[in-house]
């Protein structure tokens, strides 16, 4: 008799933890724009982060920019799968659909190097560093639950870039 096979996925506690802390940002969140709405003219300083997405399946991707899309005050804008490529070839931003290189086809691959990027749209974030620390620790928490052994990829040294 063969050993009993171990199906793949994410363990219920690590996946409850991280939904219970999830509800706790989704308040605060709302909180703060009901804040804004009943007080408006407090100052709010909205920005646009770009996010260098550790994520490497679709479903994962999907998940993080859903999570994002999801918390009051903040909205994903773009995604950008092979922006490294391009400024690679051209030495600047190109935003041009083209024909991808050899070896970088298909959505997964590109995350699998670290090349994609989202840009999010945040209601208030007066330190475009704190609001971009935010979404790296949204992403590590989700990755934590949901990858199977649990283990984060370390963030690249330019996880991401206020702009």
């Amino acid at each position: 008799m063969s050993a009993p096979v171990r199906v793949a996925g994410p363990r219920p506690l690590r996946v409850a933890r991280f939904l219970g802390w999830y509800l706790g940002r989704f308040v605060r969140a709302s909180v703060e724009v009901v804040r804004e709405v009943v007080t408006p003219g407090t100052g709010v300083r909205p920005a646009v982060v770009r996010h260098r997405l550790r994520c490497r399946t679709d479903l994962e991707v999907a998940s993080f920019v859903a999570l994002v899309g999801l918390t009051p005050g903040s909205l994903v804008v773009g995604t950008d799968d092979h922006a490294d490529d391009r400024a690679a070839r051209t030495g600047r931003a190109v935003r041009t659909r083209e024909r991808r290189p050899a070896g970088t086809r298909g959505s997964v691959a590109a995350r699998a190097a670290g090349r994609a990027e989202i840009a999010v749209h945040v209601m208030d974030a007066p330190d475009a560093g704190a609001a971009l620390a935010e979404l790296v620790e949204l992403e590590d928490r989700m990755l934590d639950a949901f990858r199977r052994r649990g283990r984060r990829t370390p963030a690249a040294p330019d996880a991401g870039t206020p702009r």
